[in-house]
Protein backbone atom coordinates (compact mmCIF):
# COMPACT_ATOMS: atom_id res chain seq x y z
CA UNK A 1 0.00 0.00 0.00
CA UNK A 2 2.81 2.58 0.85
CA UNK A 3 4.20 2.07 -2.47
CA UNK A 4 0.85 2.55 -4.24
CA UNK A 5 0.73 5.53 -2.15
CA UNK A 6 3.63 7.22 -3.21
CA UNK A 7 3.33 6.11 -6.72
CA UNK A 8 -0.26 8.43 -6.49
CA UNK A 9 1.42 11.23 -4.54
CA UNK A 10 3.74 11.18 -7.64
CA UNK A 11 1.35 11.24 -10.65
CA UNK A 12 -0.65 13.77 -7.98
CA UNK A 13 2.14 16.32 -7.90
CA UNK A 14 3.25 15.87 -11.76
CA UNK A 15 -0.45 16.94 -12.61
CA UNK A 16 -0.37 20.06 -10.65
CA UNK A 17 3.15 20.96 -11.76
CA UNK A 18 1.55 20.47 -15.36
CA UNK A 19 -1.46 22.86 -14.82
CA UNK A 20 -0.07 25.00 -12.51
CA UNK A 21 3.13 26.12 -15.60
CA UNK A 22 0.49 28.44 -17.34
CA UNK A 23 0.66 31.66 -14.75
CA UNK A 24 -2.30 31.40 -13.05
CA UNK A 25 -4.74 33.56 -12.40
CA UNK A 26 -2.24 36.61 -13.09
CA UNK A 27 -1.89 35.37 -16.56
CA UNK A 28 -5.40 34.91 -17.06
CA UNK A 29 -6.09 38.75 -15.92
CA UNK A 30 -3.40 39.85 -18.34
CA UNK A 31 -4.90 37.88 -21.51
CA UNK A 32 -8.45 39.13 -21.22
CA UNK A 33 -7.32 42.52 -21.09
CA UNK A 34 -5.57 41.71 -24.40
CA UNK A 35 -8.13 39.99 -25.42
CA UNK A 36 -10.53 42.76 -24.80
CA UNK A 37 -8.27 45.51 -26.58
CA UNK A 38 -7.66 42.87 -29.72
CA UNK A 39 -11.14 43.04 -29.94
CA UNK A 40 -12.24 46.15 -29.75
CA UNK A 41 -9.55 47.25 -32.18
CA UNK A 42 -11.33 44.60 -34.57
CA UNK A 43 -14.63 46.18 -34.30
CA UNK A 44 -13.27 49.38 -34.67
CA UNK A 45 -11.90 48.74 -37.85
CA UNK A 46 -15.00 46.91 -38.82
CA UNK A 47 -17.21 49.63 -38.12
CA UNK A 48 -14.82 51.59 -40.32
CA UNK A 49 -15.19 49.18 -42.91
CA UNK A 50 -10.99 48.90 -42.82
CA UNK A 51 -10.29 45.35 -43.73
CA UNK A 52 -8.91 43.63 -40.46
CA UNK A 53 -5.63 42.22 -41.03
CA UNK A 54 -5.41 38.39 -40.65
CA UNK A 55 -3.27 38.52 -38.24
CA UNK A 56 -5.09 40.49 -35.79
CA UNK A 57 -8.04 37.71 -35.93
CA UNK A 58 -4.90 34.68 -35.99
CA UNK A 59 -4.18 36.73 -32.58
CA UNK A 60 -7.47 36.86 -31.50
CA UNK A 61 -7.77 33.43 -31.31
CA UNK A 62 -4.60 32.40 -30.08
CA UNK A 63 -5.54 34.60 -26.84
CA UNK A 64 -8.59 32.57 -26.66
CA UNK A 65 -7.39 29.34 -26.97
CA UNK A 66 -4.54 30.18 -24.24
CA UNK A 67 -7.48 31.96 -21.84
CA UNK A 68 -9.44 28.61 -22.22
CA UNK A 69 -6.27 26.74 -21.46
CA UNK A 70 -5.67 28.46 -18.18
CA UNK A 71 -9.14 28.77 -17.27
CA UNK A 72 -9.72 24.65 -17.88
CA UNK A 73 -5.97 24.25 -14.85
CA UNK A 74 -7.60 26.40 -13.22
CA UNK A 75 -10.44 24.07 -13.05
CA UNK A 76 -8.92 20.88 -12.53
CA UNK A 77 -6.44 22.70 -9.50
CA UNK A 78 -10.55 23.62 -8.21
CA UNK A 79 -11.31 19.83 -8.55
CA UNK A 80 -8.39 18.34 -6.85
CA UNK A 81 -8.02 21.28 -4.09
CA UNK A 82 -12.16 20.06 -3.43
CA UNK A 83 -11.31 16.49 -3.58
CA UNK A 84 -7.33 16.53 -1.56
CA UNK A 85 -10.06 18.57 1.28
CA UNK A 86 -12.53 15.55 1.49
CA UNK A 87 -9.80 12.83 1.68
CA UNK A 88 -8.06 14.94 4.15
CA UNK A 89 -11.03 14.97 6.08
CA UNK A 90 -11.28 10.95 5.53
CA UNK A 91 -7.75 10.75 6.96
CA UNK A 92 -7.91 12.96 9.98
CA UNK A 93 -11.80 11.41 10.61
CA UNK A 94 -9.91 8.11 10.12
CA UNK A 95 -6.17 8.11 11.39
CA UNK A 96 -4.86 7.82 15.10
CA UNK A 97 -1.80 9.97 16.04
CA UNK A 98 -0.57 6.77 17.64
CA UNK A 99 -0.42 4.67 14.74
CA UNK A 100 0.56 7.49 12.19
CA UNK A 101 3.39 9.50 14.00
CA UNK A 102 5.04 5.84 14.42
CA UNK A 103 7.17 4.00 11.65
CA UNK A 104 6.59 0.45 10.25
CA UNK A 105 7.82 -2.21 13.12
CA UNK A 106 8.13 0.54 16.40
Amino acid sequence: MRKEAEDLTAKLWNLVNAVSENGGVPLLKAKREQLKAITDSIEQLSRKNVPVPDDLHGLKKSLTDEIEKVVSDQVVLYFLKEQLSQILDTIENNGSSDTVNQSPGT
